[in-house]
């Protein structure tokens, strides 16, 4: 059986995703350096064995990162 290659966080222009991440938590947002850490630390597993993010994203829920686009008036 062939072996699989590691996963890599993909960034943009040369970032990683967690110091993607840190640029928007120091703006002000419910993004943590710890939460980021956690995602970062779990992103791998997710793109290695192809699965939806879940836990990541409950915990994006959780603290209402999914509602910011939402104008408060709806």
């Amino acid at each position: 059986m062939a072996s699989v290659p590691e996963a890599t966080s993909i960034g943009v222009n040369g970032s990683s995703a967690h110091e993607l991440g840190k640029a928007v938590a120091s703006e002000g947002s419910l993004l943590t350096d710890e939460m980021l850490a956690r995602f970062e630390s779990r992103a791998a597993t997710y793109d290695r064995e192809n699965r939806f993010f879940h836990q990541d994203f409950e915990e994006l829920c959780s603290i209402g990162y999914l509602r910011l686009p939402v104008p408060l008036e709806l």
